[in-house]
């Protein structure tokens, strides 16, 4: 039995650049950005209510800021539309969320303290103890 993986076709860069335009809300140098609040909730329709938590907003954006500078250029958007179009891009997406600095490296501490953060807790002795805080 052969297993094959099929890859999604990829957007026209110049269908893809009007989309971006409609959302980019930031212009520097020239150049148009998207915002976290732009990309999650305008363009992806995630955390529109009222009540969001901006936090989310900014680390579902981080996916696609991979400079991690707070915007998301179109190259970025490019980037981010080819690693949805890879066969593990829920493996790619799943990363690059706990990526925070762009390095291409997390470690086990701080995807613990994101994944599980009311299990572990800071305390007297120290980070991701066991033993009860006071």
């Amino acid at each position: 039995c052969v297993l094959q993986v099929q890859a999604t076709k990829r957007a026209d860069p110049q269908d893809l650049k009007t989309v971006f335009l409609k959302y980019a809300n930031v212009v520097q140098d020239g150049e148009h950005y998207m915002t976290p609040k732009d990309f999650v909730q305008h363009y992806l329709g995630l955390h529109t209510q009222p009540q969001h938590n901006p936090k989310t907003v900014e680390l579902i954006a981080g996916v696609a800021d991979t400079t991690k500078d707070g915007l998301i250029s179109f190259q970025e958007f490019l980037a981010f539309e080819a690693v949805l179009c890879a066969p593990d891009a829920l493996f790619i997406v799943a990363f690059q969320l706990f990526d925070k600095t762009g390095t291409g490296n997390i470690s086990f501490g701080i995807f613990i303290l994101q994944v599980f953060p009311s299990v572990f807790c800071y305390c007297s002795l120290g980070p991701l103890s066991s033993r009860e805080c006071t």
